[in-house]
């Protein structure tokens, strides 16, 4: 057990390099709202620590094991600082270790708030032990694509979603938005995981600013504290802001 502990708290400190070689450690899209850490190692590891950050236009959820963690020899401490950073810790109790080879070690799913010029999520404050206890230098290769709105910007400026108020809210919000010519507007609830909520408006509107009341303990749902967002959509357009709901 001493040993194990002194691995652990040698991901947390580092100590002297021992060997540079071909291991990365990556963060890759799996799907469109999932992502996935990757560790290729060509000597054996005992221990990993690193923070997952993502750009302000993303948010991340808890990270889930994946086939090289799956094992209950395998600990996995995820701390989630804010919507775009989680810090991660592997370490085995049992001495266990990743063998060379390559392979997921976690999987977490993310949400888009809105669109912007580029999506990022990066690993930054990467620490590698082997089983002695000794610090293993690994290459860092991240991603990064362009998401910016199909639509040009003129088109963008015939109506505007105000950000909601209160923001945290509990149990009430007010979500405004604006139109600069007649149109069918739809406004809905979504929760993290994209599942709809509530749908507020679905109608023609005319130009006009216009405020929709939504209340969560009116929801069918008996609704937890967390992020929910409210999606725009306006003849064919959208989009979506981030709302705070702290019970």
């Amino acid at each position: 057990m001493k040993r194990i502990l002194t691995i652990a708290i040698a991901i947390i400190v580092g100590t002297a390099i021992t060997f540079a070689g071909d291991n990365t450690l990556t963060i890759t899209k799996t799907s469109s709202t999932k992502a996935a850490v990757i560790l290729k190692n060509v000597e054996p590891v005992a221990g990993l620590q690193f923070t997952i950050q993502a750009s302000s236009n993303l948010v991340l959820q808890k990270p889930e094991r994946s086939e090289r963690t799956v094992s209950s020899d395998w600990t996995v401490a995820s701390y989630i600082v804010n919507d775009t950073v989680v810090n991660v810790v592997i370490v085995s109790l049992s001495q266990t270790l990743f063998e060379a080879g390559a392979g997921m070690l976690l999987e977490l799913a993310f949400a888009e708030t809105d669109y912007s010029d580029e999506s990022a999520i990066a690993l930054v404050n990467v620490k590698v032990a082997n089983p002695k206890a000794e610090k293993v230098s690994v290459d860092v290769e991240n991603i990064r694509w362009n998401n910016a709105k199909p639509i040009a910007q003129e088109e963008e400026d015939f109506f505007e979603l105000v950000p909601n108020y209160p923001n945290p809210f509990n149990p009430e919000t007010r979500i405004s938005y604006v139109l600069k010519k007649p149109a069918h507007v739809k406004l809905t609830v979504y929760d993290i995981q994209g599942r709809e909520i509530e749908c507020l408006v679905d109608k023609d509107h005319n130009a006009g600013e216009y405020t929709e009341r939504w209340n969560a303990l009116e929801s069918r749902r008996n609704l937890a504290s967390g992020i929910y967002f409210a999606q725009l959509l306006v003849d064919g357009h959208s989009v979506t802001q981030k709302m705070m709901l702290a019970k």
